[in-house]
Formats: structure tokens, sequence, C-alpha cells
């Protein structure tokens, strides 16, 4: 199989419905009283809304192109000697941010990646409390679209070097582990 550029401009609009429905079934719980939270294997937590998006999602990803594996963190895994041979496969993270979601602190978003040769190709971020959407697709740069006006801006990334002042640094409260925390102290004065 090989999927080229301009399907995957093609898909665009499917995946964005798909992924705002995902973050309005997680804002729907978020706000209800019913969050129905369990521990998995690993004793991470999951709640109705990472099920109910993951459902969204698959149901979307399927219908958008059937041959294509979909891996996510609440599917039951294929094996590692399988999964290893996928060419092309949709990456999942439909509720990142669990803990957060929990916490009420607005601070979680709905993940989708095609990858390629274990290499991502695609990629779209929703923010679900904000009504904001990032995305990107290799060769053909990277945007913001913003639900309320409808409108999409390409979004520009600027060089920097650790030694600039005052850098932006967006961080996980919940995994800020030694490793960001090192990398942080490299910094001048980061925001």
């Amino acid at each position: 199989m090989h999927l080229r550029t301009k399907q995957l401009i093609n898909w665009l609009p499917t995946l964005k419905k798909v992924s705002i429905r995902a973050g309005q079934a997680i804002l729907d719980v978020y706000h209800s009283t019913d969050q129905e939270i369990h521990r998995k294997s690993d004793h991470s937590p999951i709640t109705k809304a990472d099920k109910n998006a993951n459902k969204i999602l698959c149901d979307g990803l399927n219908r958008l192109n059937p041959q294509l594996p979909i891996i996510s963190e609440e599917n039951k895994q294929v094996d590692y000697q399988i999964r290893q041979a996928y060419q092309y496969y949709w990456l999942l993270d439909p509720l990142d941010g669990t803990k957060e979601f929990i916490n009420k602190n607005g601070e979680f978003t709905v993940n989708i990646a095609l990858i390629k040769d274990q290499r991502p190709v695609l990629g779209m971020v929703y923010v679900p409390v904000c009504s904001k959407l990032y995305y990107a697709l290799k060769t053909q740069g990277a945007y913001k679209f913003t639900l309320q006006d409808q409108q999409t801006k390409p979004i520009r990334c600027h060089r920097f070097k650790k030694t600039d002042r005052d850098l932006k640094v967006v961080a996980s409260r919940s995994h800020l582990n030694d490793a960001t925390k090192a990398w942080l102290n490299q910094l001048d004065r980061p925001t």
C-alpha cells in the first residue's frame, strides 16, 4: 500500500471532524458527575471518556480506510512481531492527559498520528477545552484550526538555541521526570 500526499490532504476534513467529535464526547463526561474511573493493568487510570473517545476515533478511522491498522492505548495490543511489520498504521491516544482530565484542569488532548515506516507523516492534536486543533502533514506544513471562527492558520516554528533567553517551554505536569528537568536546567531563564 502507498498513500499519496493528495489522499492524506483529502482525509484532513474527516480527521478534523472525528477529532472534534471525540473531544466533544470527552467534554460530555468531563462536565458530568460520572467519570467512571478504573485502573488498567499498569495501574494508570482509564475513564469513560477515554473509552468513548477511543470508540469514536476507531470507528471514524476504520470508515476512512479499513485496511490501516490502529494502535491505541485503549485497544487490545497486537503482538509486536506483527506490529513491527506494519508499513502504515494509525497511532492514537484518545485522551492524552487522563490524570489532568480527572483533576479537571483542562490540560488534555485527543491525539492522532499516521505512521509510515515507523515515522509520523500526519499528526493531529485537538484541545477540547479551548476548541483548538493543531495538525501537520509531512511536506505540507503545520496548522492551527480554531473551531469558534472556523479559521485555519499556518504555524511557523522559530529556530532557537538553548542559550537563548526566556524560551517558552511546554512540559507535562504529571510526567515531569528527571531527564526533562535536566534539559530545562540547560536553558537560560525558561518560562
